[in-house]
Order: structure tokens, then C-alpha cells, then sequence
């Protein structure tokens, strides 16, 4: 049988026989490639989250545009008004507004509201909130909304107008342009 070798034997033989300068010039090559492709990988994730931020923002304020051009909320006002000055609740004279909101109204919120992690903790909360009282607007005055078939009470009128200013109000805030700084303090808390 052969002598036993000891490991620690083997060890020594290769370290005196290893060219060190091999070895670094391999480790930093590799160590170069690997922060290459993290570095490209960080400013793609950058650039994919402005572009997100962009076009969520972007859907907010043009949303707002449609329903201050249309005059919605002045509308709803007027029709709450006129109820109540009837003063004839509950009677068969109803007023009635009848809107066509389709199914994809706020197609970029439905397409990335699994990315809303990219936008900041503020603004993620209120693009939600934001998207969720539109469609309850949107529930209310479409057809088998509470509002579609006319009401002649004013609750109903009332809690539209509501709701729709608490959107107009929210996507205002979120229109206004933001100093990059409060963004970046915006997500840490």
C-alpha cells in the first residue's frame, strides 16, 4: 500500500506552486462582471419605476382633467340642489344622470397595480384610494348604479358629489409636482 497523504501536505504543495497573479486577476475579473451586471440591473429597476410612477401619476391627472372639463362635481351639486329644493322626496318625479364610464377607464392601475411597491409608501396609498372612490363613482352612475335609474332624494346625489371630491382633491395632491427629496423621505416612512 501507499503512504497516506495529509491534506494539510497537499494544501502547502499547491500554494507554492499557484500563481497568485492568476488567481486575483480571476477573482477581480469575475468580481467586475458580477458589479457590471448588478449595476446595469439597478438602472433598468430605476428607470422601469420612474416610468411606472410616470404613467400612474399620469393617469391620476388626466382623470382629474376629465372630470373637471365634464364639470362632474358642480353637476352633482346642482342635482342635490334641485332635489332639495323640489322638496318632493320619495315621488315619482326623479332626476336622472345617466354616465358611460367603460370597464377600462384606468387601464395602467389595473395593468401595474402589482408594481404599486415601486411608488412610495404615500404615494402608493393614495393612487389605491384615489382608484377606489372613482369606482365607487363610477359603481353609483352606471348602468345598476344607485344613480343610473335617478333618485329623487338627495343622499344619493350627495354621497356621489362626495366621493368624487375626495378623488378630485387626492389626485390633485398627487398631480402637483414633488421635490425629489420628499419622495425619497416619503418612502422611508
Amino acid at each position: 500500500m501507499e503512504s497516506e497523504i495529509s491534506w494539510v501536505t497537499v494544501a502547502a504543495i499547491i500554494a507554492r506552486k499557484t500563481d497568485w497573479t492568476t488567481l486575483f486577476v480571476a477573482i477581480a475579473a469575475g468580481s467586475v462582471g458580477a458589479f457590471g451586471n448588478y449595476w446595469l440591473w439597478s438602472r433598468q429597476a430605476k428607470a422601469e419605476r420612474r416610468s411606472l410612477r410616470a404613467g400612474m401619476l399620469a393617469e391620476v391627472a388626466a382623470l382629474i382633467a376629465l372630470i373637471k372639463i365634464r364639470g362632474y362635481v358642480q353637476l352633482f351639486q346642482e342635482m342635490h340642489d334641485r332635489v332639495v329644493e323640489t322638496g318632493m322626496y320619495n315621488q315619482p318625479v326623479e332626476f336622472r344622470i345617466a354616465v358611460s364610464i367603460p370597464d377600462g377607464f384606468n387601464r395602467v392601475y389595473q395593468a401595474n397595480v402589482s408594481k404599486l411597491g415601486a411608488l412610495s409608501t404615500y404615494e402608493a396609498r393614495q393612487v389605491v384610494r384615489f382608484h377606489q372612490l372613482i369606482e365607487s363613482f363610477r359603481a353609483a352612475v352606471t348602468e345598476g348604479g344607485k344613480l343610473w335609474h335617478g333618485a329623487s332624494v338627495p343622499e344619493p346625489w350627495a354621497d356621489s358629489m362626495n366621493v368624487l371630491r375626495d378623488a378630485v382633491v387626492i389626485g390633485e395632491q398627487l398631480s402637483r409636482p414633488v421635490k425629489w427629496w420628499r419622495r425619497v423621505l416619503g418612502a422611508w416612512t
